[in-house]
């Protein structure tokens, strides 16, 4: 009887414990209420790199246009305002600015991300830092938050275009013209 006892009290401990533990972790990993961008109020994308020149894309007169009103590649436009509406986070990686530098979120090395509406007010602002490990998604800090997401989006790709990659092309035919 007395085996018994004991068993029950370890395993009544054991229970204890392991709950106690399992809502640490929670508090510690819960992610901060996620508000999705409604892309249809977008009008102006900033992109701000390190010691570059920002890009600015903004819509006027029906399409998408770069800072020099050089027509924007639309398809990209949309790739990346889609993306960015559609980003969840997956979990919190830090809530410390120590390691900015290691997860490309600094002034030098991270990506400065700015949607702004029609009025120029404040959609999403955020540091996009960069891939991580599972090369399927993205570090993020909003702006004036210490929280750093994990978003199961991969915006890299987008984000470190240059300038000339945001520019439309044109293909032009492969077949010769006749006159």
């Amino acid at each position: 009887m007395k085996y018994i006892i004991l068993a029950i009290m370890m395993l009544a401990t054991a229970t204890v414990f392991f709950f106690q533990k399992s809502d640490i972790s929670e508090i510690q990993q819960k992610i901060p209420i996620w508000s999705p961008i409604e892309v249809s109020d977008v009008a102006t994308i900033k992109i701000t790199m390190a010691a570059k020149e920002t890009i600015v894309i903004h819509w006027a007169a029906g399409e998408w246009q770069l800072n020099d009103h050089v027509k924007a590649d639309h398809e990209a436009v949309e790739r990346l305002l889609k993306d960015l509406a559609e980003m969840r986070p997956v979990r919190v990686v830090t809530r410390k600015h120590k390691h900015d530098e290691k997860l490309r979120l600094d002034a030098k090395s991270g990506v400065h991300l700015l949607l702004l509406d029609a009025a120029d007010r404040d959609i999403f602002n955020a540091m996009v830092g960069k891939q991580g490990a599972n090369l399927l998604s993205t570090y993020l800090r909003l702006q004036g938050s210490d929280v750093v997401i994990a978003m199961d989006k991969s915006l890299n790709w987008q984000v470190y275009r240059s300038i000339h990659d945001w520019e439309e092309t044109t293909l032009k035919s492969s077949t010769p013209e006749t006159n």
